[in-house]
Parts: structure tokens; C-alpha cells; sequence
């Protein structure tokens, strides 16, 4: 799907798919159902839920409108998969039982992260999944390779929170969590948040 694209965008396509385990958060996403992808950047998430299942389809939306541009490349005529440039605080969050965000929190400030997290609860279906991937602060030097990475990339101030402190927010907001640690043999401290909202 993003074979027509150019080097560039393939060689980025390949080192995140390569650095970030997205086909193993697809398999806790339910299987069927309209998902919204907030912060979707080049919709690499949002095509493998429509490629693992085609009883999904997704929303996704990013404030990049370059990385917009790139997605929309990857549309289907079948409707399934569409996307939006939008910032995640304007976007119209209801009408979803599915939401997932990979990525996304850690550059956005800590009172954003809240905001937006609460935004997400409020707006969900009874009954709701959110499917929330980003990385932790441990081990330690796993957080120090992503926080290095991540500055020389972006150069912009990043807001990581521990494991416990997520957790705990996210129980506080109201959601159910079930953690699962995805960081394997890579030097990356990824971690899923599998939250509900019955």
C-alpha cells in the first residue's frame, strides 16, 4: 500500500514498523467495528486494522497535514478508511466504541495528556475500548535510547510518564486497565493500556 511512495516515505514506513510493534497492539483491538485513530500520522496504524479485519473501519486524523497527504494516498474506494487533518483537541471524539492512539501522548504536555484522555472517556460508547500504546520510563535505559531519539527527531520537549502514574490516571478518569508490557528484545520501552468503559 505504501509501495508507490517514495524513498523517503518508505524508509520511514519500514523503521517504524521495524522499531514499533503495532501488528501485536492490532491483535487486542476488537475485530469489528468503526474505529477512530487519533494521531494517526501516516495511517500505517490505521491500514493494518483494515488489513487484519475487514469488518473494521477507521477514522484517522492528525494535526500533520503532510503526513495527511501521505495517508490519503492509501484511502480504499470501500469507504473503510478515511482521514482528516485536525488537532486532537477540536476533532468531534463521539460516536466510537473503538478508540486507539499509538504514540501520541508523550508529546503533548501533561495537562494536555489529561485533557484529551478525559475528552476520550466522555465521548466513548457504553461499552467503549481504548487502546492506548505509548512507552514507559523503565527500564531505564530503554526510556533514555527513545527520549534521545525522540528529541534528535522532533526537538521538542517530550512528557513521558511512568507505567504507574498512566495507570493511575487512567483508573482515576474512569476507565478499566489491563496493562501489557510490548517491549520485548527491542530498546524501547513500549507499553499497551488496555482500557474499558463500561
Amino acid at each position: 500500500m505504501y509501495g508507490k511512495f517514495g524513498i523517503t516515505s518508505r524508509l520511514y514506513i519500514y523503521i517504524r514498523l521495524l522499531t514499533t510493534p503495532l501488528f501485536a497492539v492490532e491483535r487486542y483491538v476488537p475485530t469489528s467495528g468503526k474505529i477512530l485513530d487519533i494521531g494517526c500520522g501516516s495511517g500505517i496504524f490505521s491500514n493494518i486494522l483494515c488489513m487484519m479485519s475487514r469488518d473494521r473501519s477507521v477514522v484517522g486524523f492528525d494535526i500533520s497535514q503532510e503526513r495527511i497527504a501521505t495517508a490519503k494516498n492509501t484511502e480504499e474506494n470501500s469507504g473503510k478508511l478515511s482521514f482528516y487533518v485536525a488537532d486532537a483537541h477540536d476533532f468531534n471524539l463521539a460516536g466510537y466504541s473503538i478508540i486507539t492512539t499509538i504514540d501520541l501522548l508523550h508529546h503533548m504536555p501533561y495537562d494536555e495528556q489529561e485533557k484529551l484522555l478525559r475528552r476520550i472517556y466522555l465521548n466513548l460508547n457504553v461499552p467503549g475500548y481504548f487502546i492506548l500504546k505509548d512507552l514507559s520510563k523503565a527500564p531505564y535505559w530503554k526510556y533514555i535510547v527513545h527520549y534521545v531519539q525522540d528529541s534528535v527527531s522532533y526537538r521538542s520537549k517530550l512528557y513521558f510518564s511512568s507505567t504507574e502514574t498512566m495507570e493511575k490516571l487512567l483508573k482515576n478518569i474512569g476507565f478499566a486497565v489491563n496493562t501489557v508490557p510490548l517491549d520485548s528484545s527491542l530498546p524501547y520501552p513500549h507499553v499497551l493500556y488496555l482500557c474499558e468503559k463500561f
